[in-house]
């Protein structure tokens, strides 16, 4: 008896000594897989929402219609009377295996849409999504992520899209200027849109450089015209004083004085900041001083002063030479003296120095001494020539002087 009380006893103590930690460890392993059978997600209701929810989602409206199909006809019969732990199974492997393979297609997608010419951001947003997923709460997330950055990209795309066509518009209606860097930008594929916005901003910033330089090229323009219309408005009294302007015909003085109407127009508008072809104004007053008939009176004048001087020993009427003289000294001061009377009087000397004497003469007949003009009267461009005629003896001479009548013109640019 008392070596099975011992016996007893020490079984006792090493039951009471001996570590309790498997046991209770392979209890809760028991435990933990009793939990998975019986857990609430496994049931009919978790089943419903899960196909209700996946039905709901754009995964399940952007499947084609053999895939829908033959998920409806998955479910088609499920009712609570024959659900079962398999049913539940395939209908979950089925949305799962539909996630993983939408999953994979957005990302291929969106993996081709990374480009070169994307920005770094939405690069870098790209290669933090892996490719799979490790749980359901990654999948929503980096799904969701995906979506986001597709519209992302597109918007990217579009905004980039609408930016080369205004930086290629930009080059294409400023060829007058160097833009080959633009170009540059406009011809790479991978240029992204900052690069573009930048070759933007460049072709504006030459765009505006050269209009300041227009502008401030049209502004001298612009005084340069003012001084000279000023100029010529103050030397238009100059211009009536001249011989030419007294020989020309009353059309071309009324035309003439028309012009410096328009001139002195002119100068107000330009004062007033109005925009008109000033250039044209005065180069139409110009030209017609500068084409004054009175220079072809002049002309006709010195050819006549030439003639008589060469011709006058052969006028034998020494009183009519000293008249004729007299009537040719005085043409430039006789403001009524016009073309006609020239004309007359070009006959008249022509008549004398082809007058035949009624009898020979006997004595040598004495010759007047004449001035002549070393040169004759010369026309210069846009400037008038103011001739003089004066008498240099008691007799018939002739003296073609050139005066300082000045003229101003616009200078042609």
């Amino acid at each position: 008896m008392k070596k099975k009380n011992i016996l007893g006893l020490g079984l006792g103590l090493l039951m009471l000594t001996s570590p309790i930690n498997p046991i209770e460890k392979n209890y809760k392993n028991i435990a933990f897989a009793g939990d998975i059978t019986t857990s609430e997600e496994n049931t009919y209701d978790s089943i419903i929402s899960e196909i209700e929810d996946f039905k709901k989602s754009e995964i399940y409206k952007n499947l084609n219609e053999k895939v829908k199909k033959d998920f409806d006809d998955l479910i088609g019969n499920l009712n609570e009377e024959n659900f079962t732990q398999e049913s539940y199974n395939k209908i979950s492997e089925k949305i799962s295996e539909i996630k993983l393979a939408e999953y994979k297609k957005l990302y291929k997608e969106i993996k081709t849409m990374i480009k070169g010419n994307l920005s770094d951001k939405l690069k870098n947003n790209f290669n933090e999504i892996k490719e799979s997923y490790d749980s359901v709460q990654e999948y929503n997330q980096n799904y969701n992520n995906l979506n986001i950055l597709k519209d992302k990209i597109n918007a990217y795309n579009k905004e980039l899209s609408l930016d080369r066509n205004i930086l290629k518009e930009g080059i294409e209606k400023n060829k007058n200027l160097d833009l080959a860097d633009e170009k540059k930008v406009l011809d790479n594929e991978d240029s992204n849109l900052d690069s573009v916005n930048e070759a933007i901003k460049s072709i504006n910033k030459k765009v505006d450089d050269f209009n300041e330089k227009v502008r401030k090229k049209a502004k001298e323009e612009k005084e340069k015209l003012a001084k000279e219309i000023e100029d010529a408005i103050k030397n238009h009294e100059e211009v009536k004083k001249d011989i030419v302007y007294k020989k020309s015909s009353k059309e071309d003085k009324d035309e003439l004085e028309k012009a410096f109407n328009e001139l002195k127009n002119s100068q107000i508008a330009l004062k007033e900041g109005k925009e008109e072809d000033f250039g044209k104004i005065i180069d139409k007053y110009n030209e017609l001083v500068n084409n004054l008939d009175g220079k072809i009176f002049i002309d006709e004048l010195n050819a006549l002063i030439k003639y008589f001087n060469e011709n006058q020993d052969k006028i034998k009427d020494e009183e009519k030479k000293a008249k004729l003289s007299k009537e040719l000294n005085s043409v430039v001061d006789d403001d009524q003296f016009d073309s006609e009377k020239l004309k007359d009087l070009e006959k008249r000397i022509k008549d004398a120095v082809n007058e035949k004497p009624g009898y020979l003469e006997q004595e040598t007949p004495k010759r007047v001494t004449v001035s002549r003009s070393k040169n004759p009267v010369v026309k210069k461009s846009r400037s008038f020539v103011r001739t003089g005629i004066g008498s240099i003896a008691k007799v018939a001479g002739v003296l073609v002087l050139a005066a300082g009548g000045h003229l101003y013109l616009k200078k042609k640019k």
